[in-house]
C-alpha cells in the first residue's frame, strides 16, 4: 500500500516482524510424518499465505523472504526446528522454494479480484487455494521427483495426500486473515498514537501559520523534553512537512510536499477521526475502499486518499491515468443515512453539482462547467473525474 523506495515505516517494519512472529510460532508446532514420502504434513504453510493476503504484495513477500534469509543463515526456525542449507535443498526444498513466490501470487491476485469488486471470501478462498496449495505442490512435486530420482507422475501422485489438509489449512488461511484485518487497522492506529506528540506539535505549528513558536514552549505546552521537541520535529521534517527553525525564534510551519492524514484531520477538525486513510501509492483507492468495505461494518464516511494510483479506473473499467503530484485521488465510503433504497443514478449528478458549488467557493472568479455524466471542466481542460 506506497513510493519505490527501500526504507520502510514503523507501521510496515511492525508488521513485517509481526508476520514473522506468526510464521515462526506456527512452526513450533510439530510435523506429522506421512510415511510415503519424506516430506511432513506442518502448518507452517498457513503463515506463509496468511503474509500475502494480510500484507500484499510488496510486504508479505518481504516478510517470508527475511523468514527464509534467517533459515538459511541456519536458524532453526522450520518445522521441526530444523534451519540451514542442508534443508532447503533437502526433499522439502521445492516447497520452501514456492513459498518465496507465495505471497507475491497470492497479494497481486487479490488486488485484482478487488479491483473488479470480487471481495467476497469463496473469490479469496479460490486464489489461495490456487497459490497456496496447488503451486506449492506443483513446485514440491517437480523437485521431489527430482531429488528422489523418480517420475513427476509419482511425486504428484503422492502430494495428493497434502492436497486435502492443505486445502482445510487454506480455509483456516482465510478464516483467520478475515480477521486479523482488523488487528492490522487496530496496529496502525496504535502506531500513530505513538505519534501523537509529533501531531500534536504539527497541530500547534498549523494554529499559528505566520508565527514562530520557541521548542521551549513546546516543551512546557506538552510536557515534553527539549530534546523530544527537536526528535519530533525532524519526524515531521521527513514526512514532508517544511518547517524552519531559528535560533532565539523557534520553529514555524511553511507548507507540506506530501499529503498528510495529520494535517487534513487539522483542517477538517478531525472529522475523519481514524477514518481518514493517506497512502503515498496504492493501486486504486476505489478497490482499497471496496476490500474495506467488505471486512468492516462502516457506521460514518470513510475516506481513502492517495498521492498515485497504480491501477486507477473509472465508469465501465476503463484504465484512469493517476499520476503522482499532478492530482488528488480519493474514494469516499458514504453509509446511508435511512433504510430507503438509494437512487444511486441521481448520485453522480448530485455530488457534480456539489463539488462546483465547493469550488466556487475557493474560486469565485472561475467558470467551472459540467460534462455529462461525471467530468468537471475549467478553461475547456478536465479538472474533476469522479
Amino acid at each position: 500500500m506506497i513510493r519505490e523506495k527501500i526504507s520502510l515505516s514503523i507501521y510496515e517494519m511492525t508488521v513485517v516482524a509481526m508476520m514473522i512472529a506468526i510464521i515462526v510460532i506456527l512452526g513450533a508446532v510439530p510435523g506429522i510424518p506421512v510415511g510415503v514420502i519424506p516430506v511432513p504434513i506442518v502448518l507452517q504453510n498457513i503463515g506463509i499465505i496468511i503474509a500475502g493476503e494480510l500484507l500484499g504484495p510488496r510486504l508479505g513477500t518481504f516478510a517470508v523472504w527475511l523468514f527464509l534469509f534467517l533459515v538459511v543463515l541456519g536458524l532453526p526456525l522450520l518445522s521441526g526446528g530444523r534451519g540451514g542449507m542442508v534443508t532447503i535443498l533437502g526433499p522439502t526444498g521445492g516447497y520452501i522454494f514456492a513459498w518465496l513466490f507465495v505471497p507475491l501470487l497470492i497479494g497481486f491476485s487479490l488486488k485484482l479480484s478487488w479491483h473488479y469488486g470480487m471481495t467476497q471470501g469463496i473469490t479469496e478462498f479460490l486464489i489461495v487455494w490456487l497459490w497456496g496449495v496447488i503451486f506449492v505442490e506443483g513446485v514440491g512435486a517437480i523437485w521431489l521427483a527430482n531429488q528422489l530420482h523418480t517420475t513427476l507422475i509419482s511425486a504428484l501422485a503422492s502430494n495428493v495426500l497434502f492436497v486435502f489438509g492443505d486445502t482445510i489449512k487454506a480455509l483456516i488461511a482465510v478464516s483467520i486473515t478475515r480477521r486479523l484485518r482488523h488487528i492490522k487497522v487496530f496496529v496502525k492506529k496504535m502506531v500513530r498514537m505513538v505519534h501523537s506528540t509529533a501531531q500534536k506539535i504539527l497541530w500547534q505549528l498549523l494554529s499559528a501559520p505566520d508565527s514562530w513558536i520557541s521548542g521551549n514552549d513546546l516543551a512546557k505546552r506538552f510536557n515534553i523534553s527539549r530534546e523530544s521537541v527537536w526528535k519530533a520535529i525532524n519526524g515531521l521534517r521527513k514526512n514532508g512537512n517544511n518547517i524552519e527553525s531559528r535560533r532565539n525564534l523557534g520553529y514555524r510551519f511553511t507548507g507540506n510536499s506530501r499529503l498528510s492524514a495529520d494535517i487534513i484531520d487539522f483542517y477538517t477538525h478531525n472529522h475523519f477521526k481514524n477514518r481518514l486513510y493517506v497512502e503515498n501509492q496504492v493501486s486504486s483507492t476505489q478497490s482499497i475502499a471496496k476490500a474495506f468495505l467488505s471486512h468492516h461494518q462502516v457506521s460514518a464516511p470513510t475516506v481513502f486518499i492517495a498521492d498515485h494510483q497504480t491501477a486507477g479506473y473509472g465508469r465501465q473499467g476503463r484504465s484512469f491515468y493517476s499520476p503522482a503530484a499532478t492530482g488528488l485521488y480519493f474514494s469516499m465510503i458514504l453509509p446511508s443515512p435511512t433504510d430507503r433504497p438509494l437512487q444511486a443514478g441521481l448520485m453522480t449528478t448530485t455530488f457534480a453539482v456539489l463539488i462546483v458549488e465547493v469550488l466556487k467557493q475557493f474560486f469565485p472568479a472561475q467558470d467551472f462547467r459540467y460534462k455529462w455524466v461525471n467530468d468537471i471542466y475549467l478553461n475547456h481542460k478536465k479538472s474533476v473525474e469522479f
